[in-house]
């Protein structure tokens, strides 16, 4: 009998644990989201292997047929905030 009480204290303090994690995280998602916007990828100039500019969406797909692309950082300050 006293076995299975404490069975149910630890899965009680498990599950409890876990909600609070879950609440957490689902409440700081929207915030770790937001930090990744895509106005990062106006830092970056992209090119092919002939130094020709790629067109780029604003999301930051990039158009291409080859792996063989340069990146280029024009505002490193942009990218550190």
């Amino acid at each position: 009998m006293n076995r299975l009480n404490l069975k149910t204290i630890i899965f009680s303090i498990i599950t409890l644990v876990g909600l609070a994690l879950s609440v957490y995280l689902v409440l700081n998602y929207q915030t770790i989201l937001s930090r990744a916007g895509s106005s990062d990828y106006a830092s970056f100039d992209v090119k092919d292997a002939q130094d020709k500019p790629l067109s780029c969406t604003g999301d930051g797909v990039c158009d291409t047929q080859t792996l063989d692309v340069k990146l280029q950082i024009k505002d490193l300050e942009k990218l550190s905030e």
